[in-house]
């Protein structure tokens, strides 16, 4: 998983979380392979970082990641009071608790209880400072998956991670829609720009336009394109 800490972008994205004193957190995606478990796992990790005691939890049971950290081990549980603290994984860093994906367990139908989920996460506030649930993604509908509608309308608020060139005007309104029939309250929304291209790469493909007439110099300034500190700078 990508390392986003001491980054610019996540520093804004706690700041905001900050600023607006949430407390419970869906963090979901329209689809899979969006970073959104690298995306949850490092606001965990910038909470702890703080002295937030913090409680992630993944429900995504098609691609579940959590349990490959070192020291976090696959587990069962039930969003039942006395199942779920006994599966927590308790400080895995200073101030961060996590609970994986519950593979065989998650299809259980205390999951797609929406008030029994309500009530879970009403438990889960009251004994960490933050919570954050990494979901399946939105428009992801195979059979026996949590609902990722389900678990942002369980949530105080949902933060909706788009991929930047991939994800296009109708997946944003289907989500949307998804977000608006389950109530969920959308405090944010956030950028992922992993299959965006850099000034960099754009400059150096569209030199390749000009090999026709002067191939030795669009050779030159394509080496200089890939030297330049002004274009290496992450923005």
């Amino acid at each position: 998983m990508i390392d986003l800490q001491q980054s610019a972008e996540l520093e804004t994205i706690y700041a905001h979380i900050i600023r607006l004193s949430l407390q419970q957190i869906a963090i979901c995606s329209l689809q899979g392979q969006s970073g959104n478990t690298t995306l949850a796992l490092a606001l965990a990790r910038r909470a702890a970082s703080s002295g937030k005691k913090v409680l992630l939890i993944e429900l995504n049971i098609s691609h579940p990641k959590l349990h490959t950290l070192p020291g976090v081990k696959p587990s069962e549980w039930l969003p039942l009071e006395q199942s779920w603290q006994r599966s927590m994984q308790l400080n895995v860093t200073d101030f961060l608790s996590i609970l994986v994906t519950p593979r065989e367990s998650g299809h259980q139908v205390e999951f797609h209880d929406l008030d029994k989920m309500k009530s879970f996460f009403k438990q889960t506030s009251e004994k960490f400072d933050l919570v954050l649930c990494d979901c399946a993604p939105l428009l992801h509908n195979s059979g026996g998956e949590i609902a990722g509608g389900l678990i942002c309308s369980a949530c105080d608020s949902t933060i909706l991670n788009i991929l930047t060139n991939i994800n296009t005007e109708g997946q944003l309104e289907e989500a949307r829609e998804i977000l608006t029939a389950n109530g969920a309250n959308l405090a944010g929304i956030v950028m992922n720009d992993q299959f965006a291209p850099s000034l960099k790469n754009e400059l150096i493909r569209e030199s390749h336009r000009f090999n026709r007439w002067l191939p030795r110099l669009m050779n030159t300034v394509r080496i200089k394109l890939r030297h330049s500190d002004f274009l290496n700078q992450d923005l």
